[in-house]
């Protein structure tokens, strides 16, 4: 085949495509010539006037645990959720390429089939009854094309049976209406093919929306879905939802079907076995779908599956959480630092038990290699010879998993031995690790750092891991990048791939949760606690700053409580040799006087007093400023009021001793203490 005619072909399939959106859904040029590569897009299905006032409500303001309550009670009806998801996802294919096949008109027609069972029975077929389920392109559907994105699959023709889990999902009542983008080989964490173009980041359309179930990470960041179907080799899953701000979970394997998909490699890999599982918006809907699938006997229809039930992991009060340190090879940036470190301290906070890993987990980047050994087994190669069948190009980030040019030494069966007994070793570290340490779960990064530029993200190390060791895991969204907060965490290593703060400003931050091999119901059940953290208000179990900085990084600084030495009450500096390090709002005059609020050095601090709630509460609230550079001397203070008051960390101060670190809260007065990042905790009792 040509180059003229692998163009050809690809372009013929994405003209298609396009075709297959209705006029009336299409965004104006006014729209799309207004939106750069820099360019968040998240409010453009709100703003675009494609979507009604109802249909905005049913695909913004629910998960799927809730859609399906209202369509149960017809509240809603099937073909009004089914219509207003395809209208979302056919915007956010225009937004950022995420899909490949759409199939609106099935779709909208299964979902009147619903409807009618319902109104004539009076109950719903299954326990997802009415729902719209978006499926990564690999998966079949009967009369549906499956290209995934390769040239030379475009004359296939479209399968004319359903994938197992396919099945599954039919018969529990959902509706499919769209497939989702992958990247060639789907063995890359960048999707991106030669057919259906590059799947871009709604956050920031210059970072990668992360593979290979790229499609599904933009279009549920987009609520295009609020519950798609992923596979996982390497954290296939994982790495779209931590990039796009989603919550991603890989099972164990054998525990969801995955045959009947379209295969990119060679059938029958040794080694590392993909998984299939849930991308969406929250932990209690990736359990409906794996509790949906677990007891719908699916070892029936795919005999790679174990076949046992869902099983209920009881609640526990307290949790053993293991830290993983970063791996020297794969320094964490500093957002994720900074988010690490705020979700430890959370749970500490809420009375978790929390370990340091230390030295006690197998290597992160040794156990990446190997799994990158076992990536390349096949001799033949098979998936670069189906990029090469049709004269198409290998796409750039190809590059990180295949040497494509050269094919080098054939693997023997004495190395994939060798390679066993030294997975096997791995899994042995790892299980003492949960042992001896007692652990629930595992807390660490997902990645290194935020969703970086297209073709940036590299080697996936911290995802793969979980992989070699067929652990379940989940990916959590945690707060977003934000370079001056994370200016100061910034450090003299390597970071790789380079740390670049202005590009990913606002990027999505995460968690990687980890659990023991089949305990994906556990992990489930524990994941929740996390997932909630932001909500827990608990007594404090402050966390050293030798801790944390062991946990995430031995030079990693993070603030300390540290209260001054001294302090002037009534008087403030008339002149400053800097400018403040940082100021902070709305809190007590105590809290000023205890917290230092910088990775440097505090020298003083100054109080002023804006009565913004002493009227509730009875005490003095305002802003703190502080500072890192040369306290002021006794002659450069000013007599100003009782307004203001300046602490020291010398003994420059008139007085000596600060008073209480115990304070009340702005929000409702109830006694507690602050922690060293500014978050208050309740449970104090000598506020003064």
């Amino acid at each position: 085949m040509t180059i003229v005619d692998w163009q050809q072909k690809a372009q013929l399939k994405q003209s298609e495509a396009a075709s297959k959106i209705p006029q009336e859904w299409r965004l104006s040029s006014d729209i799309l010539n207004a939106i750069s590569s820099e360019s968040n897009v998240l409010d453009i299905p709100t703003k675009c006037g494609i979507l009604s006032a109802r249909e905005l409500d049913i695909t913004a303001n629910h998960d799927a645990t809730d859609l399906l309550q209202k369509l149960a009670s017809k509240e809603l009806s099937a073909v009004d959720v089914t219509t207003a998801f395809c209208k979302r996802a056919a915007i956010a294919q225009q937004l950022t390429f995420c899909l490949t096949e759409t199939f609106f008109d099935q779709a909208l027609d299964r979902a009147r089939q619903l409807d009618d069972h319902l109104a004539s029975t009076g109950k719903t077929i299954g326990p997802l009854h009415g729902l719209p389920i978006s499926l990564k392109e690999s998966f079949n559907v009967a009369g549906v094309p499956t290209s995934l994105g390769f040239v030379s699959y475009l004359d296939r023709p479209a399968p004319t049976t359903n994938s197992a889990l396919v099945d599954i999902l039919l018969a529990a009542g959902a509706v499919l209406y769209v497939k989702t983008n992958v990247p060639q080989t789907m063995m890359t964490a960048d999707s991106h093919n030669n057919v259906f173009g590059r799947v871009l980041n709604p956050h920031r359309r210059s970072l990668t929306a992360g593979g290979s179930t790229g499609g599904e990470g933009a279009l549920i960041a987009l609520r295009g879905s609020v519950l798609g179907i992923g596979t996982d080799i390497a954290g296939s899953i994982r790495i779209p939802a931590l990039c796009c701000g989603t919550t991603g979970f890989k099972p164990s394997v054998g525990r969801v079907p995955s045959g009947g998909q379209t295969s990119a490699g060679r059938v029958g890999m040794a080694g590392i076995t993909a998984v299939t599982g849930p991308l969406c918006h929250s932990l209690r809907d990736a359990e409906l779908l794996l509790r949906t699938v677990f007891d719908s006997q699916p070892e029936d229809l795919d005999d790679g599956v174990l076949g046992f039930p869902w099983c209920d992991a009881p609640a526990k009060d307290v949790l053993t959480i293991g830290v993983m340190a970063e791996d020297p090879q794969y320094p964490i940036h500093p957002p994720m630092q900074r988010t690490l470190a705020l979700a430890v301290k959370k749970l500490a906070a809420a009375g978790h038990r929390i370990v340091d890993l230390t030295g006690k987990l197998p290597s992160i980047s040794d156990a990446c290699e190997l799994s990158f050994r076992y990536f390349n087994m096949d001799p033949d190669r098979t998936a670069l010879k189906k990029i090469s069948d049709s004269g198409e190009p290998p796409v750039p980030s190809l590059r990180v998993t295949y040497n494509v040019d050269e094919p080098g030494p054939e693997p023997t069966l004495r190395e994939l031995y060798d390679m066993n007994v030294r997975r096997g070793e791995v899994m042995a570290e790892a299980r003492k690790a949960f042992l001896e340490n007692q652990l629930d779960v595992i807390i660490g990064p997902g990645y290194q750092g935020c969703a970086p530029p297209h073709d940036e993200y590299g080697t996936p190390a911290y995802t793969v891991f979980c992989n070699l060791l067929d652990y379940p895991s989940c990916v959590l969204p945690f707060g977003k990048a934000e370079e001056a907060a994370d200016a100061e965490l910034v450090r003299n290593v390597q970071y790789s791939p380079s740390y670049k703060p202005k590009e990913v400003e606002g990027a999505p931050c995460h968690v990687q949760i980890i659990g023991r091999k089949l305990k994906d119901e556990a992990l489930m059940q524990h994941a929740k606690v996390i997932e909630n953290i932001n909500n827990i208000l608990a007594t404090a179990t402050m966390l050293s700053k030798s801790l944390i900085t062991v946990l995430l990084g031995a030079t990693l600084a993070l603030a300390t409580l540290d209260p001054a030495t001294s302090n002037t009450k009534g008087k403030c500096p008339g002149t400053y040799n800097c400018s403040p390090a940082k100021t902070s709002k709305a809190i007590q005059a105590a809290e000023c006087s205890h917290n230092t609020r910088t990775s440097k050095t505090q020298t003083f601090a100054v109080f002023v007093t804006d009565h913004q709630y002493d009227s509730a509460h009875g005490a003095p609230y305002g802003t703190c400023k502080a500072y890192t550079c040369t306290a002021p001397t006794d002659s450069q203070m000013t007599d100003v009021d009782e307004d203001c008051w300046t602490f020291f960390w010398n003994n420059n101060g008139e007085s000596s001793g600060v008073g209480t670190g115990c304070i009340k809260s702005p929000d409702d007065g109830t006694c507690g203490c602050e922690n060293s990042d500014g978050t208050f905790v309740y449970g104090g009792t000598n506020c003064s």
